[in-house]
């Protein structure tokens, strides 16, 4: 007993060996599987948010062509068919996403027979005012007060038996009509089966209230009264989601239009399918699209009357797709070092030299781990030093321009160079190059640089140069991001029709990245307070940034930067200025905006 006993002491440090390495190869491969996943769900949430913003705005597009329609109804006296086939004309080449057009007058129950005598002279046959019978089959509508029956439908002609339509006859549709009276806004409906669809598929309706022209609308009971009808979308949410995810590669990702204010049993939900999958997966009740073992990316479509969201799902497939062998590849590794490790302690004799030998190697390990460590840091810190010395020459000199400024242009320069394609690595430096835009202002006088009003001529040649200055302290730098601090501090006052300074560059000749920090810089000067001059609404400042297209702006990345004006509010309202403008230059609306290039008038007007 005595020796059996100490054969086992023997090999204990064995088993305490085995034991840790496999729990630390269990560990390691937990946490290297949980990293991948983590990378994984960031894929997903960068491609569902393309496909999400590509739906909204295929959807906000086509809702403005129907505003169009809308004003032109409202404009003109009298509807004529010929007329309202003209309007629609557009979507025929330019929408996939809207089934069809419609116009729905209000028709009170005294002037029935009228209308519809009125309807079969236009040329529709055996027109009447019809709603659905309970048994889903059209049937004259039964006496009301009033009536909106469909009478013009384009860009197509349209299923026959959806003229006469009465659309208020059926609850879903009437309570869009009623909120979109009443409201004055354009209104979705929820979920409903369409009539002049034999297969009765689902989608939903826009409704835009037309009133009768040169009549109040300011007040509820002024809206009832003066109601004139509606202009009708009819969205199959289908070729929607289709037509806004044409020219998007399929990513394992399924794109749903999905009600949430409807039952939980609601069948057939309007769905994009990945594409990627013999077997298309079809949900069948909002359950399905709340899997918590799928990835999911939620978003509001943003109408009123309907809470729709657009539900971005991702595949059974797409996290297994990009599974990679390195977690496994960690815990081989770590198992077969555990069993290395466990044959070479019980192989040992003598426990001193062993404990001597592990310790040789573990310090060993731990001194290339210090040296790689040491070397990295030194590059972050020579990187780091440079800038810290370039940025500390401007510690004695002090502009008007506030610290949230220069963030807040950095942070919208990397939105737009984004939204422009640019890679993460060039994204990521224009963040931090852009706020360094206007460091040559430290050479600038006090005496110009903080003067409360508009600049002489010899005064705004003085502040230009701030632009060379500012090159001349950036330049020869071997750092990525000050190379590109150099561009933008030299060229962001340039013009795109060649009317700027200091180099009078024109159109693809200046930087792109000095394009991208004069848009920001422009909007956030003229939409922010300085002691020289109050803020402009954000709506003046952007007709005067409009105006300016392809004169001081690109204008393709003036229109990127319009597509990203919500994300330029959550930029400003994340970085408000530090503290609050308390005097401006005499002059009213007149003020000038300094430093953007171009004088402004907060008219729109240059100086």
């Amino acid at each position: 007993m005595p020796r059996l006993s100490s054969n086992w002491d023997r090999y204990w440090p064995v088993v305490w060996t085995v034991c840790v390495g496999a729990m630390f190869s269990l560990v390691a491969f937990a946490t290297v599987r949980w990293w991948e996943y983590q990378d994984i769900a960031k894929e997903f949430q960068l491609a569902a948010e393309d496909r999400a913003l590509a739906v909204k705005g295929t959807f906000e597009t086509e809702s403005g062509m129907l505003e169009l329609v809308r004003s032109a109804v409202e404009t003109a006296a009298q509807s004529r068919r010929n007329e309202f086939k003209r309007l629609v004309e557009p979507f025929r080449s330019r929408s996939r996403s809207i089934e069809a057009v419609e116009w729905a007058p209000r028709v009170a129950e005294s002037q029935r027979d009228a209308f519809v005598a009125e309807a079969r002279r236009e040329g529709l046959e055996g027109f009447q005012i019809t709603e659905l019978g309970p048994d889903g089959r059209m049937m004259t509508a039964q006496r009301r007060n009033e009536y909106f029956p469909v009478c013009f439908i384009g860009p197509r002609s349209g299923n026959p038996a959806v003229y006469g339509y009465d659309v208020a006859s059926e609850p879903t549709r009437r309570k869009a009509l009623l909120l979109a009276c009443d409201s004055g806004d354009t209104v979705a409906s929820g979920r409903i089966e369409f009539v002049q669809d034999e297969a009765r598929t689902a989608g939903f309706l826009l409704a835009l209230p037309v009133y009768e022209r040169g009549k109040p609308a300011l007040s509820v009971g002024d809206r009832r009264e003066n109601l004139r009808g509606f202009v009708l979308g009819v969205f199959r949410p289908e070729d929607m989601i289709g037509a806004a995810l044409a020219n998007l590669q399929p990513a394992g990702i399924d794109v749903c239009l999905h009600d949430p204010a409807a039952s939980d049993d609601c069948r057939l939900f309007p769905f994009h399918a990945s594409r990627r999958r013999k077997n298309v997966w079809r949900p069948t009740g909002a359950k399905d699209l709340n899997d918590p073992d799928r990835l999911h990316y939620v978003v509001p479509l943003g109408v009123s009357g309907s809470p729709w969201t657009v539900v971005c799902l991702a595949a059974p497939d797409f996290v297994a797709a990009r599974r990679t062998l390195w977690p496994w590849g960690v815990l081989a590794v770590g198992l077969t070092l555990t069993a290395l490790l466990g044959a070479y302690v019980s192989s040992s004799i003598d426990r001193k030299t062993y404990v001597e030998r592990m310790l040789t190697e573990k310090r060993l390990h731990a001194d290339q781990l210090q040296e790689k460590v040491y070397r990295q840091t030194a590059d972050i810190r020579r990187a780091q030093e440079e800038v810290i010395f370039r940025l500390l020459t401007a510690a004695e000199c002090r502009d008007e321009e506030t610290g949230a400024h220069v963030r807040r242009v950095g942070l919208m320069s990397e939105a737009l160079a984004r939204a422009a394609g640019w890679p993460d690595a060039e994204v990521d430096c224009i963040r931090q190059a852009a706020p360094m835009h206007d460091i040559g202002k430290i050479g600038i006088p006090d005496a110009i640089l903080r003067k409360p009003g508009k600049l002489s001529r010899d005064e705004f040649e003085i502040m230009k140069t701030h632009t060379t200055l500012g090159a001349d302290m950036l330049a020869d730098s071997k750092v990525p991001m000050l190379q590109m601090a150099e561009r933008i501090a030299l060229a962001h006052h340039e013009r795109w029709d060649g009317q700027g300074y200091p180099n009078g560059l024109a159109g693809q000749d200046i930087p792109e990245a000095a394009r991208i920090v004069s848009i920001a810089d422009v909007f956030d000067a003229l939409t922010h307070a300085r002691v020289y001059k109050p803020a402009m609404s954000e709506e003046d400042a952007l007709a005067i940034m409009r105006s300016e297209a392809g004169r001081q702006f690109d204008p393709l990345l003036l229109a990127h930067f319009f597509l990203q004006l919500p994300e330029i509010h959550r930029i400003v309202e994340a970085h408000p200025d530090e503290e609050p403008v308390v005097a401006f230059a005499a002059g009213g609306k007149g003020a000038a905006v300094k430093g953007t290039g171009t004088f402004f008038t907060l008219e729109g007007a240059k100086k």
